[in-house]
């Protein structure tokens, strides 16, 4: 595969386990080209029109020398910083072939935008059971105190170190989140523990939990007790990055 197969491939699975279905998706979609069509002349020279077939602002290729780059060998991580992109040079420096970084967490302009996701919060909030207007309310606050804290970052620190060093870069992050979000959510519809402590039981039969408590990092109980009802869940993984901290009340009454 090259590089924009393996992207698109990331976007398709992505959209198909997106929480808000593909109606949800079209009509966030469908939003976003009545905000582009409203745009003056002059404001259109600075939208991304990707945006009107991919919902992910937080997921994007980078850098690359060819979109059609074939690519053998992929470093993947969490975290796709300077670090990394020197880890990458360095080892095919010493002729272990890279052709692309692939990183989860956002960088560059898929960090600067990062807030746009976080729409879809929404709509897995009312899901649960939480009133809209408090679910838009609390989530457009937050997302605006995230827009404002990432905006003054060197979002680009890495991207340009990639490029001075020829080291093709991409990250997915909701794309995969979404993923993983599915995955864990259906293990435990599926294992339909009745305690928090049999939740917690059915997790560890995943072999990256079971990796993750051998490093230190394992799942754990922050708020009540093995034994209390497991009851109503809600597995938020993906909308981008934390919701607002006053959400958890109105989820807990929901």
């Amino acid at each position: 595969m090259n590089i924009q197969q393996i992207y698109d491939l990331a976007l398709q699975m992505g959209l198909k386990a997106d929480s808000r279905g593909e109606k949800g998706v079209k009509k966030y979609l469908a939003k976003i080209k009545k905000q582009f069509e409203g745009l003056s002349a002059e404001e259109k020279k600075y939208f991304d029109q990707t945006k009107l077939q991919d919902p992910y602002a937080d997921s994007l290729i980078h850098l690359v020398d060819a979109p059609k780059t074939e690519v053998r060998t992929i470093l993947a991580g969490i975290d796709a910083d300077v670090g990394e992109v020197l880890l990458a040079a360095n080892l095919q420096e010493r002729g272990e072939h890279v052709d692309l970084l692939l990183g989860h967490h956002p960088i560059g302009r898929s960090l600067a935008e990062l807030h746009e996701v976080m729409e879809s919060q929404i709509d897995s909030l009312v899901q649960v059971g939480v009133p809209v207007h408090v679910a838009e309310n609390l989530t457009q606050e937050r997302m605006s105190d995230v827009a404002r804290g990432v905006h003054p970052i060197n979002h680009y620190q890495a991207i340009d170190a990639a490029k001075l060093l020829k080291i093709n870069l991409m990250n997915t992050h909701t794309l995969t989140d979404n993923l993983v979000e599915k995955f864990v959510s259906d293990y435990i519809k599926k294992a339909a523990p009745e305690t928090v402590g049999e939740a917690l039981k059915a997790l560890m039969e995943i072999p990256e939990y079971q990796i993750a408590k051998r490093q230190g990092a394992g799942p754990r109980i922050t708020s009540g007790r093995p034994d209390n009802r497991f009851g109503k869940f809600m597995l938020e993984m993906s909308g981008g990055t934390n919701p607002s901290e006053k959400i958890y009340q109105e989820i807990s009454k929901a």
